[in-house]
């Protein structure tokens, strides 16, 4: 039993380490060590402290330098699909065809509506554009303000993410169905993307193509984690990390919502220097009377 305790106090000191160099090298710029303590604190030491330090060290964060160069990737990808011959795909720079330099004129809008104030990263997305990657005369345009786009036009839906697709899917079918009417001058565009969005738009747009900078998996998700945690044995407890997470959600966390594993359940354990998805853990970024959150929304 002595033993099986030093071997956890190991364990966790380990990933300690590993969380401390991850943030000491600016892998996670913006995400304080004063932050992760108030955050860790809330977990009891044994199964609860364990399984914290695990989702800390298997956090997928990605800085506003990170977004912006998946970002780049993705406009880059869309910007050689849609110039129009070989010889404007060879000549000239991504930046150049976004700029009209290949007979195209490109509109670019977040995914909100003209009356609604994008949030954070509807804001800092349009921001790069301008100012990042200096996308000279690049006209920002919110979606309801399609009709139809003449020949030489493009338009873009451009945000840093998206997971399971559910709000854009019900902005194109509720108010914005002049996107959907314009097979092949539509793109979105994002700086993560992931399988499930990129199977569903398939599916339900298969006029409106996904480029995306970084693709995420099934395997990023917090049980698929949990599985290779227990399998590789590196969980040193006899209680899985699932229930474990489950037990703290409903006695510590008591959220208005119940979603635990995130909006749409996929579980994921993402966010970004400028925020959070709702679609990661709802230990992440949900706030209650009874827990803080690690990240704000």
């Amino acid at each position: 039993m002595q033993q099986q305790a030093l071997s956890i106090v190991n364990d966790d000191l380990n990933l300690k380490r590993e969380i401390q160099l991850l943030s000491s090298t600016g892998i996670r710029n913006g995400l304080s060590r004063e932050r992760i303590s108030t955050w860790l604190k809330q977990f009891a030491k044994g199964p609860e402290y364990s399984l914290a330090l695990f989702i800390l060290r298997h956090l997928i964060y990605r800085t506003t330098g990170q977004i912006e160069s998946a970002l780049a990737q993705a406009l880059r990808k869309m910007a050689l699909t849609i110039a129009q011959n070989e010889t404007d795909r060879e000549r000239l720079h991504w930046r150049e065809i976004l700029q009209g330099a290949a007979n195209l004129k490109v509109y670019f809008g977040p995914p909100a509506h003209e009356h609604t104030r994008p949030g954070k990263s509807g804001e800092l997305i349009t921001r790069m554009l301008k100012q990042e990657f200096k996308i000279n005369g690049a006209q920002i345009s919110y979606p309801d303000s399609v009709t139809t786009l003449q020949e030489h036009e493009r338009y873009l839906l451009v945000d840093d993410g998206v997971f399971t697709g559910d709000q854009l899917e019900g902005m194109l079918q509720q108010g914005l169905s002049a996107l959907t009417r314009n097979p092949g001058k539509v793109g979105i565009v994002v700086a993560i993307a992931h399988e499930f969005a990129i199977s569903r738009f398939q599916k339900s747009f298969p006029d409106i193509p996904i480029f995306f900078g970084e693709k995420m998996t099934a395997e990023d998700s917090f049980s698929s984690q949990a599985s290779t945690w227990i399998n590789e044995n590196r969980w040193p407890h006899e209680i899985s990390p699932v229930d474990v997470y489950q037990s703290i959600v409903s006695a510590k966390g008591n959220f208005k919502e119940k979603q635990p594993l995130g909006f749409g359940s996929l579980g994921l354990m993402v966010a970004y220097e400028h925020g959070v998805p709702d679609d990661s853990l709802q230990l992440l970024w949900d706030e209650s009377e009874t827990w803080k959150p690690l990240f704000d929304r």
